[in-house]
């Protein structure tokens, strides 16, 4: 999936935008790459916690309850 690859430079890039881990973390749930998806959550959510001070946004952890439940229709 040539769009994985192009979405984690741009995470790498630009680590905090939120608006870049959620697209990534559908690609690669739907790329089968279940766990990474979660990680990619719980790493973007540790940066803002330790850089920021804050949570990630409720889009973000919408995404992110979908896809411990796996329901895949929100994604």
């Amino acid at each position: 999936m040539a769009l994985v690859p192009d979405l984690m430079d741009l995470a790498e890039e630009r680590s905090l935008d939120e608006t870049i881990t959620g697209p990534l973390m559908v690609a690669l749930h739907r790329g089968g790459q279940h766990a990474e998806a979660l990680e990619r959550c719980a790493a973007l959510r540790n940066q803002l916690i330790e850089q920021v001070g804050d949570e990630p946004g409720p889009p973000l952890r919408d995404l992110h309850a979908c896809l411990l439940r796996r329901d895949t229709a929100d994604t």
